[in-house]
C-alpha cells in the first residue's frame, strides 16, 4: 500500500485515480455500482463493435451484388446495341430469359444513351 501511495504521488493523475480507487474499495456500494457501470461500458462497446462489423459485411456483400448486376446490364446494353436477341442475350450471358426480358424492357426505355445507374435503379425497384 505504501508503495502505491508513493507513486501516487509522482503525478497527479495518478494519484486522482489512486484516491478513487481506495475510495471504491472503502465503499462496498459504490464498487459494486462502479463495476456495473464498467460492465455496461464494455456491453455497450462489444455490442457497438459488433453491429460495425456486421454492417460492414453487410455493406460489402451489397456492394459485390450491385457491381455484378451492374455488369450484366452493361453487357445486355453492349449486346442490344449489336441488335442481339433476347434468347441470344439470355444464353450467351447465362441468365434467365425472364432476367434478360426485365433488364431490356428497362433499358429500352433509356436508348439510345442507357443509363446504366438508371437502369440498375429501376431493375432494383423491380425485384424488391
Amino acid at each position: 500500500k505504501e508503495e502505491m501511495e508513493a507513486v501516487a504521488k509522482t503525478d497527479k493523475y495518478v494519484e486522482k485515480a489512486y484516491n478513487n480507487l481506495v475510495e471504491l474499495s472503502a465503499d462496498e456500494l459504490k464498487r459494486l455500482e462502479y463495476e456495473e457501470r464498467e460492465k455496461a461500458i464494455r456491453d455497450y462497446n462489444h455490442q457497438m463493435k459488433y453491429q460495425f462489423l456486421d454492417g460492414k459485411e453487410e455493406g460489402i456483400e451489397k456492394g459485390i451484388k450491385e457491381g455484378k448486376t451492374k455488369n450484366i446490364i452493361s453487357l445486355v446494353i453492349k449486346k442490344l446495341q449489336k441488335a442481339k436477341s433476347r434468347e441470344q442475350i439470355a444464353d450467351e450471358l447465362e441468365e434467365t430469359l425472364d432476367t434478360i426480358d426485365s433488364i431490356c424492357n428497362i433499358a429500352e426505355k433509356y436508348a439510345p444513351e442507357y443509363d446504366i445507374d438508371k437502369i440498375h435503379e429501376e431493375y432494383q425497384s423491380q425485384l424488391e
